[in-house]
């Protein structure tokens, strides 16, 4: 079996825009403390873009119109964030 039978827990974060392409997936690893974070960076660029995209990022040139995008987050989530990296803290 791929995973452990253990369960992560997953939370989503849409931008105040509510734009799918603006939304964070935080998933937090019980067994090993871990959060992770994913970030959708959807931009609809032609193939050959992405290409020379991936080449400057792998010989570290970091145009950061390429590779960002920015979420707003909402003020009613702050309890859901609070509580998902309260979970971080030794003894929790």
């Amino acid at each position: 079996m791929l995973l452990d039978s253990y369960k992560l827990e997953t939370e989503y974060f849409e931008c105040q825009c509510m734009s799918v392409n603006h939304t964070v997936r935080f998933v937090y690893d019980p067994k090993h403390l871990e959060l992770y974070m994913d970030v959708f960076l959807e931009r609809n660029y032609p193939w050959w873009k992405r290409i020379v995209i991936a080449l400057r990022y792998i010989f570290n040139y970091n145009d950061s119109r390429d590779i960002w995008a920015d979420v707003i987050f909402k003020p009613e989530d702050a309890d859901r964030m609070i509580n998902l990296f309260s979970k971080l803290k030794p003894n929790n």
